[in-house]
């Protein structure tokens, strides 16, 4: 039986484009049951293998619904979410692919466009993992509120700000993430952007130009394999300089 009830068809069709709502069978699996979830409050999920396998199991659906998006698959995690009755997560946004998954308690998840992040907002996240943004109250892009409960879950797409609101229970969520080939070269052009929006240039937002943006993908490749130690100066010859 699949781990994420959604067609693979419509899995493949809006995965990383948009967040989108789906159902899931983890409410019922042994690992959340009320006695795992107390050892896993006092530890990560990676100490224990039998998460690994159920994030494989996971990811393997995912992989084999959208091949061509998930190609170069790697960072694979799982993490379980803890969140008090009525708290509130700050507003944020993450480098991978996810998904929240509900497994029990309810909370209201508001999920905005990435066109909401400003390219400086997009840099400090790729570039310095500041996930935690600065709410606006004047939003440039829509946002959509998913009221998730037990067996619920929602997509999140890379860079797509969010806030969470609990319930009046404690809620337990499990977030499973990844990023792809393709969401470590644009990670890799915003570090770059970054890189030069620090010696005072204002560079092209990434997704604009594709052949700027591989540009920047190779200089920064190229920047972190050889790092100038000091800036240098070119020197051009010229007849009173015989050296």
């Amino acid at each position: 039986m699949s781990a994420l009830d959604i067609a693979a068809s419509a899995l493949r069709a809006r995965l990383g484009r948009a967040p989108f709502l789906l159902q899931h069978r983890l409410t019922r699996h042994p690992l959340f049951a009320p006695a795992r979830i107390e050892e896993i409050a006092l530890e990560e999920p990676d100490d224990d293998p039998a998460y690994g396998v159920l994030l494989r199991r996971c990811l393997d659906e995912v992989r084999a619904a959208a091949p061509e998006f998930t190609a170069g698959m790697h960072a694979e995690q799982l993490k379980v979410l803890f969140a008090p009755p009525g708290g509130v997560t700050p507003y944020r946004a993450e480098t991978e692919e996810g998904f929240i998954l509900q497994i029990r308690g309810r909370q209201t998840l508001r999920v905005f466009e990435r066109t909401a992040l400003a390219a400086e907002e997009l840099e400090r996240l790729h570039a310095r993992g500041q996930r935690e943004l600065v709410w606006r109250e004047a939003q440039p892009a829509p946002g959509r509120s998913y009221n998730l409960m037990p067996g619920l879950g929602v997509h999140l797409p890379v860079a797509a700000p969010y806030w969470v609101q609990t319930g009046p229970e404690e809620s337990i969520a499990v977030f499973i993430g990844f990023r792809t080939r393709a969401s470590a070269r644009a990670a890799q052009a915003h570090r770059m952007n970054a890189f030069l929006r620090g010696l005072g240039f204002d560079p092209s937002p990434v997704g604009e130009s594709p052949w700027l943006d591989r540009l920047k993908q190779l200089a920064f490749k190229i920047r972190r394999a050889r790092p100038l130690a000091a800036p240098f100066v070119l020197r051009t010859a010229s007849s009173g300089d015989r050296r």
